[in-house]
């Protein structure tokens, strides 16, 4: 699935596999400069890319990681919107508890 969702956002950029390969160097370094092959085996699924490459990738294109391996079909842009739909999952008891910590962790 994460393959599909790839080329999916790299063409709804409008991006070449090489387009997107640089592009990620550009932005995050040359440790994320790929080649196109990389990109190719990568939207083939006979290449799974490191965990610190999925998360770059999921950044670049403006979606969660969930979004790109298919658990999710809501691509969740924003990082609010993330923490509300983790938030909603919690019993009340673990939110008291969240919200004490998050209280805890504006004083820091």
């Amino acid at each position: 699935m994460y393959g599909q969702r790839i080329k999916e956002l790299r063409e709804a950029m409008k991006l070449s596999q090489l387009d997107l390969a640089n592009a990620l160097g550009d932005k995050y370094g040359e440790e994320y400069r790929l080649t196109q092959n990389a990109i190719s085996k990568y939207e083939k699924e006979t290449r799974e890319p490191k965990v610190a490459v999925i998360l770059k990738l999921a950044d670049f294109f403006g979606v969660s990681t969930d979004y790109l391996f298919g658990v999710d079909e809501e691509k969740s842009t924003s990082l609010l919107d993330e923490v509300q739909k983790q938030l909603s999952t919690l019993k009340e008891e673990t939110l008291i508890e969240v919200i004490k910590y998050v209280r805890y962790l504006r004083w820091c």
